[in-house]
C-alpha cells in the first residue's frame, strides 16, 4: 500500500519537471529513458519473484514505474495538441485515448492468458518483453517541431503557450456567452 502512496507521489513530482527534462533532451529521449526504468523495473520485478523478501527493493521498483506512467499521461496527448490544436483536438485525443483502452484490454487478456500457464512473475516478464518493445517503438513517434515566436519556444511539452497569459485570460466568458478578450 505505502508503493502505490510513493508511486503517486513521485509520478506527480516527476510531471511537474516532465517540461524541463523534455526541454533539455528532446520527446523522444525523454519518453525511452522513462520507458527504459519501467522496462528495468518490470525485468527486476521477475527476477526477484519472492517480493516479501525483498520488500523494499519492491518498493523502490513499483516507485520507478511512475515516471513513465507520468510521462505516458502527459506526452501523447502534449504532442495531439501541439500537431492539431483548435477545434479538432478533443476528437483526436478521444481517438488516441481509445487506443489507449484497447491496449489496456489487450494486455489484461494477455496476461489472463499467460497466468492460466504460469504465475506472476511470468505475467511480469510478458510485461518487461512488451517493454522493450516500447523501447523500439518510441523511435518511431512524430514529433512536431517546437514553433519560435519572438525568442520563445512555443510548445504545450515545453511550456504554456504564452507565460503573460493567464488561461482563463483569453476567451472570457460573460453571463452564458464566449466574447474574445
Amino acid at each position: 500500500m505505502y508503493s502505490l502512496a510513493v508511486f503517486s507521489a513521485v509520478s506527480f513530482f516527476y510531471s511537474l519537471i516532465l517540461p524541463y527534462i523534455i526541454g533539455l533532451l528532446g520527446v523522444k529521449p525523454a519518453y525511452f529513458i522513462s520507458q527504459l526504468i519501467s522496462t528495468a523495473a518490470y525485468f527486476l520485478f521477475f527476477f526477484w519473484a519472492d517480493y516479501f523478501a525483498y520488500q523494499g527493493i519492491a518498493f523502490v521498483l513499483v516507485a520507478s514505474t511512475a515516471l513513465n506512467f507520468a510521462t505516458m499521461n502527459s506526452v501523447p496527448y502534449a504532442l495531439v495538441s501541439d500537431i492539431v490544436g483548435g477545434r479538432d483536438a478533443g476528437l483526436y485525443m478521444g481517438a488516441l485515448n481509445a487506443g489507449a483502452v484497447v491496449a489496456q484490454s489487450v494486455s489484461g487478456q494477455t496476461a489472463a492468458i499467460v497466468l492460466a500457464f504460469g504465475d506472476l512473475s511470468d505475467a511480469i516478464a510478458v510485461g518487461a518483453i512488451f517493454g522493450l518493445l516500447a523501447c523500439i517503438f518510441v523511435w518511431k513517434v512524430i514529433v512536431p517541431e517546437p514553433e519560435v515566436v519572438e525568442g520563445h519556444v512555443n510548445s504545450s511539452l515545453i511550456k504554456r503557450r504564452n507565460d503573460h497569459e493567464s488561461p482563463l485570460s483569453s476567451p472570457v466568458v460573460s453571463k452564458g456567452s464566449i466574447q474574445d478578450a
